[in-house]
């Protein structure tokens, strides 16, 4: 169970964390002033390698991550192999 969090979205909206129990999550602090701003940095180069080794480009693994976009099949299909794991255990 994941804590009763209040945050604001990037959208302006609030969310809770407990609206995401039943899913895996990866939070970015991405404020320019808190010192994290490396961290961010790596990730985005993780994603670079990611794309890179399942020859898709970065972006749409931003916007899948992100989930403003489906991918197809295939890409699924890439994305898990380059991770080295299963399709399945990618969606869960």
């Amino acid at each position: 169970m994941l804590p009763n969090i209040t945050f604001n979205r990037l959208d302006g909206s609030l969310d809770n964390l407990q609206n995401y129990s039943n899913q895996v999550l990866l939070v970015v602090n991405v404020a320019s002033q808190c010192g994290f701003t490396s961290q961010y940095r790596e990730l985005g180069l993780a994603q670079e390698r990611l794309a890179l080794e399942a020859g898709v480009d970065r972006t749409l693994v931003s916007k899948i991550e992100r989930q403003i976009a489906n991918p197809s099949l295939e890409i699924l299909i890439r994305l898990a192999l380059s991770l080295n794991i299963s399709v399945n255990d990618l969606l869960n």
